[in-house]
């Protein structure tokens, strides 16, 4: 039956399916070009090294989710690694996010409600970029928030409930151990509510059972992780209390929250958490209690650990990016309970649903991505975009206007016809200034790699005799060189940007002397680049 002033089922349904498409495109858009940046490559360098049992008892120096390297090396051998590959698991858990957190809140959500939150959770730019990143935040993001909701429903109805919580917990764990943050004061304040249960009724039996699910859920991390923590305990030691919270970071993180550098627009999805959490408060305070002390726990203990980088907004976000979904879900519970109260005021049923697709579009245009989606962008992943979506205060942002452009950018942007760019040497890390020279040019881009030409292999490539691992959107100069691609432009940029912790990459000259010997002259030529360019 359906409920007083509900849309028909078929409404309904095209509302969802509305949501599935927004949260499709916006997590694929030009998916399959986007290079690999940062910390992405952490699995990459490590299984091109090491074999599985290394993989699995080392967290290593670069800090490498080891199921997900395990996988990729698995894959690697089985059929080939490449970007798109690596971002598949990012891509269906942060689609599966969308659906999955309306549906585990369903016993508390009324009308509209579900449905504003999967479509606020689908237009969440940082949401996206961690669906769209080869890293395990999407995965731990969906793990986590599941077994919290699984956990406090299998409190009330037990059942299959402690598989939903157990299984999420532990992959979460393994998959980032920091997860643990909102796993172990979750148990904690559970047993301590069955444990009042037992005083006041000299019942202990619930008590009994929270401590044996959170026994076994305790012992089946330590069996994934006991032996890589005893091992680079001392590595972990080191980057605790290594970096220190600031007010910049927490103003940076509450934006990339909100989904917008616009402070007015940041400003209105915290009042409409605010409005949800009221509401939550109201229809179950046992929950709203529960949740609240779980995620002030996570906060604080993150603050407490201080780790690397916390001092920037987007290494905090990423640590806390189950805070940023609840705060999201208590936006869309704030939005629907307004939205409703003027539609049933004004006596136009129509107005929920519009004025949660008008909210929506409102926060698309306020926020990062449509600049972000410009094609062509090989550089969504940039932290150029992401590290703060106030692009204009961004530190990036300061770098990249000490990058000097050359001329000929402008004269690669007037060609006529389709071109592709091939830019070498590149930088894996996001200091990388390529994404400044696409802006100028606007063609498509892919990545020269000099391992084999001039230099053996380089740290941030793939050897040239590794088959296993094939990225699509780089190419070897070492094979192209006898047989150059129609209609390119190979740009060889000949000095280091002056960018602040740009490492200098090897033998410059002696990869342009063999460019040149194999060749001929280039195109055009200055002193910060040399360019070749291959006609039809």
């Amino acid at each position: 039956m359906i409920r007083a002033g509900e849309p028909a089922f078929g409404w309904r349904l095209a509302a969802w399916l509305a949501v599935l498409a927004v949260a499709l495109w916006l997590r694929l858009w030009h998916v399959h070009a986007q290079f690999l940046f940062d910390d992405e490559w952490h699995a990459l360098h490590k299984l091109m090294r090491a074999g599985y049992w290394d993989i699995f008892s080392n967290f290593g120096g670069a800090d490498h989710s080891i199921p997900l390297t395990l996988l990729y090396k698995s894959l690697a051998g089985i059929s080939g690694l490449n970007e798109l590959v690596m971002r598949i698991p990012s891509l269906a858990a942060g689609v599966g996010l969308v659906f999955a957190v309306p549906w585990l809140l369903k016993p508390w959500l009324e009308r509209y409600e579900g449905w504003l939150i999967g479509l606020l959770l689908a237009i969440s730019p940082l949401l996206i970029f961690f669906s769209r990143q080869a890293r395990p935040y999407a995965l731990v993001a969906l793990g986590v928030v599941m077994a919290l909701l699984a956990l406090w429903q299998w409190r009330r109805r037990g059942g299959h409930w402690a598989w939903l919580f157990a299984v999420p917990a532990v992959l979460a764990a393994w998959l980032h151990p920091l997860m643990l943050i909102y796993i172990a004061p979750a148990l904690t304040w559970c047993l301590v509510l069955d444990c009042r249960q037992g005083l006041s009724s000299a019942d202990w039996r619930p008590a009994l059972r929270i401590i044996l699910l959170g026994g076994a859920t305790a012992l089946a991390v330590l069996a994934l992780l006991l032996v890589p923590f005893l091992k680079d305990w001392a590595t972990l030691g080191d980057k605790v209390a290594d970096g220190r919270l600031i007010f910049e970071a927490v103003a940076v993180a509450w934006q990339l929250f909100a989904g917008s550098g616009l402070w007015p627009a940041a400003l209105l999805v915290g009042l409409l958490a605010i409005g949800g959490a009221v509401v939550i408060a109201r229809r179950a305070a046992d929950l709203a209690m529960y949740l609240g002390f779980v995620l002030v726990s996570a906060i604080a203990l993150v603050i407490l650990a201080s780790p690397a980088w916390i001092q920037s907004g987007g290494v905090l976000a990423r640590y806390l990016v189950v805070v940023q979904v609840f705060m999201l879900a208590l936006a869309g519970i704030g939005l629907g309970s307004v939205l409703r109260a003027l539609s049933e005021r004004l006596d136009r049923p129509w107005l929920a649903g519009a004025g949660g697709a008008a909210t929506a579009v409102a926060l698309y245009l306020a926020g990062p991505l449509p600049e972000i989606y410009r094609a062509p962008n090989n550089h969504t992943m940039h932290y150029y975009y992401q590290a703060d979506y106030n692009i204009e205060r961004s530190l990036f942002r300061e770098f990249s206007r000490a990058i000097q452009v050359s001329p000929v950018m402008h004269r690669i942007a007037a060609e006529e016809g389709d071109w592709t760019v091939i830019d070498t040497p590149y930088y894996f890390e996001s200091y990388s200034p390529l994404m400044v020279y696409q802006r100028v040019h606007r063609r498509p881009v892919r990545l020269g790699m000099i391992s084999g030409l001039c230099v053996d292999w380089t740290f941030g490539e793939i050897p040239p005799d590794r088959d296993d691992v094939i990225l699509r959107n780089h190419v070897y100069l070492s094979e192209i060189i006898d047989n150059p691609p129609a209609n390119h432009f190979l740009v060889f940029h000949r000095t280091t940007p002056v960018v602040p912790g740009v490492r200098e990459l090897p033998r410059r000259a002696r990869c342009q002397q063999i460019l040149t010997q194999r060749l001929g002259q280039p195109w055009y030529e200055d002193e910060l680049v040399a360019v070749w360019r291959f006609e039809t």
